[in-house]
């Protein structure tokens, strides 16, 4: 089922798709596909008029991210997205399965997609048959004699994506307080129950995360929108990846037993200095 009339709002109320047409659908999963080159480049899930609200949006709201970028181009042309409803009448747990394999599956096979975060059920998510191999056969995680933050990567995390972009990914927002000036550990990353990558680190900077500071996937992340977001407390860190004879012993180590389990967006393990001990996560995602 396809819409070629148009996202963009323009005349939108006129066409007769408001009302009973929106119910019908009941929750959904749509795609946004590019009419000047047949590229898909967003799938989303929602209800009501959710798939229009990206051309309305792109109207009003100035924030470059590439999604709204790619709509404003379109629209500068003359034209519009094409909206595909991929799947409806679905219940809201069997749409975010949906829209989670299609993300996973579009990151997998197209460049561009510009969906900033996967959907949810990551644990569950794509990856390669080595890698869900060598995931179900990793040994456990032996806690280093030091003091460890793990954090929860997951929505982030794709299998084969770069150092850097998992240094990115691990190393802020959080809102640990045992981190302070002065500080150093071992930050590991974990993704699917796996560690996938270990730093030594260090405090660089605490305060009140603005807008201004948050990048496109963590903007998506906290509501897209600046009227909506709500300034908050979170570290960041600095740091450089630990030796390779260090890292056989962390990377590719599962969690699965409830020593290292992660059961929030992030967790303290082995040997803190005592003044640091009173201070307990919050265990807000700020991730």
């Amino acid at each position: 089922m396809s819409d070629r009339l148009g996202l963009a709002g323009r005349g939108f109320e006129g066409r007769g798709f408001e009302g009973r047409g929106f119910e019908g659908l009941g929750h959904y999963v749509y795609s946004l596909t590019d009419p000047r080159t047949g590229r898909l480049f967003y799938i989303g899930r929602g209800h009501g008029d959710r798939a229009y609200q990206h051309g309305r949006e792109a109207l009003r709201n100035p924030h470059p991210t590439d999604r709204l970028e790619i709509i404003r181009a379109i629209q500068q042309c003359g034209l519009d997205p094409v909206i595909d409803i991929i799947r409806h009448g679905l219940t809201p747990q069997a749409s975010e399965e949906v829209e989670a394999a299609l993300i996973d599956f579009a990151l997998h096979r197209y460049d561009g997609l510009a969906n900033l975060v996967r959907g949810t059920h990551v644990d569950r998510g794509l990856t390669s048959l080595g890698t869900f191999l060598s995931d179900h056969a990793a040994w456990p995680l032996e806690v280093p004699d030091q003091p460890v933050l793990l954090v929860s990567i997951g929505r982030s995390w794709i299998d084969g994506m770069d150092s850097s972009a998992l240094w990115e990914a691990a190393r802020k927002w959080w809102h640990a307080r045992r981190i302070m000036p002065g500080c150093e550990f071992l930050l590991l990353a974990a993704a699917a129950g796996i560690v996938r990558g270990a730093w030594a680190a260090r405090h660089e900077w605490d305060g009140l995360v603005t807008w201004d500071m948050l990048d496109d996937r963590r903007r998506m992340i906290y509501g897209e929108t600046e009227e909506r977001f709500r300034p908050f407390p979170a570290r960041c860190f600095t740091g450089q990846p630990v030796p390779v004879e260090e890292a056989r012993l962390l990377v590719g180590r599962h969690l699965r037993h409830d020593a290292v389990r992660l059961r929030g967006p992030f967790r303290y393990l082995g040997r803190w200095p005592l003044a640091t001990l009173a201070l307990q996560p919050d265990e807000m995602l700020l991730a």
